[in-house]
């Protein structure tokens, strides 16, 4: 969600003086999300409201599917082909189980 956003805003208001041959703000920014929601850790009222600024920014969101896969001209999400020349693949982060496998107590993360 966050590199979705950055990568809107960066296209549409930081980058159009650098490039004369191309239009960064034309730049298609799509996110997918496996589930109906952004994070299972965020309240609906913030996946709403991320929702409603991704969507202000010209973000493509697309929840309730799944990257099916990835190649050199584009993604296939849930069946339907989206073609792209670059990808940027930020699948959910999950604290690391080190603590589990060395016995140690761990934070409410897993940390």
């Amino acid at each position: 969600m966050e590199l979705a956003g950055a990568i809107a805003e960066l296209a549409r208001f930081g980058m159009e003086r650098s490039f004369a041959a191309s239009t960064p703000a034309s730049a298609r920014v799509v996110l997918v999300a496996v589930g109906s929601a952004y994070s299972s850790k965020l309240p609906e009222s913030l996946s709403t409201v991320a929702h409603r600024s991704l969507t202000r920014l010209g973000i493509e969101v697309l929840l309730d599917s799944r990257v099916d896969g990835i190649d050199a001209n584009g993604v296939s999400v849930s069946g339907k082909r989206i073609a792209a020349r670059t990808v940027l693949w930020a699948a959910g982060v999950m604290a690391s189980k080190a603590a589990q496998w060395l016995g140690v107590p761990a934070d409410n993360a897993g940390r």
